[in-house]
């Protein structure tokens, strides 16, 4: 589903696969674009032809839709042994749960500030980036993610930047939801936004 308000996007998904050419699109369109990844794993772990959702993130590297340093992860705490050599390689910034633990508000405050630093911002949410116990529903469960007010507390500060052109949320499955909790979580995101 595409959602379209004025200058600005919303993409809802299916897999994080879907970012891949909701990215490129709106790269194409702005200038400069800056891409803020929350999520559990990395996603650079190459292992088909194509852009699936455990390798979107190295394909638009590779194809240089995106330079290194416009790439920002956060939340990540399983990822494979290659992903971080990947990404360690090309200087791509990531920060994993306990980066983000460590002191919540200044690290808010430096990912605000990084994100100034783009022409435009495109944010992603893997809704994996949630704990499970908030957010049960997604197809791979990581336990020590964000719980539901530390994420929305991010977007609440992320959407006041001036150069948010689009953002997605993707991995939502409701079979694998227990009482709409994910569900519910991800619509309070999207209308955060709104």
């Amino acid at each position: 589903m595409i959602h379209l308000i004025e200058d600005f996007t919303v993409f809802v998904g299916g897999d994080h696969s879907i970012t891949y050419a909701c990215f490129k699109a709106i790269s194409m369109k702005h200038k400069n674009c800056g891409l803020v990844i929350f999520d559990a794993h990395p996603d650079c772990y190459k292992n088909f032809n194509y852009p699936v959702h455990e390798d979107w993130l190295k394909f638009l590297i590779e194809e240089k839709v995106i330079r290194n340093d416009q790439i920002i992860l956060i939340g990540i705490r399983n990822p494979d042994i290659k992903e971080i050599e990947f990404l360690k390689d090309n200087k791509i910034k990531f920060f994993t749960m306990k980066n983000v633990d460590s002191n919540k508000e200044d690290f808010c405050d430096l990912i605000m500030e990084s994100c100034r630093n783009f022409e435009s911002l495109y944010i992603s949410i893997d809704i994996d980036v949630v704990d499970p116990a908030f957010a049960p529903g997604t197809g791979y469960l990581e336990p020590g993610g964000f719980s539901s007010r530390e994420l929305i507390h991010y977007v609440q500060r992320l959407k006041l930047l001036k150069n948010l052109r689009a953002i997605d949320l993707v991995e939502v499955n409701p079979k694998k939801d227990i009482n709409n909790m994910t569900s519910k979580l991800a619509a309070r995101l999207i209308a955060e936004f709104m």
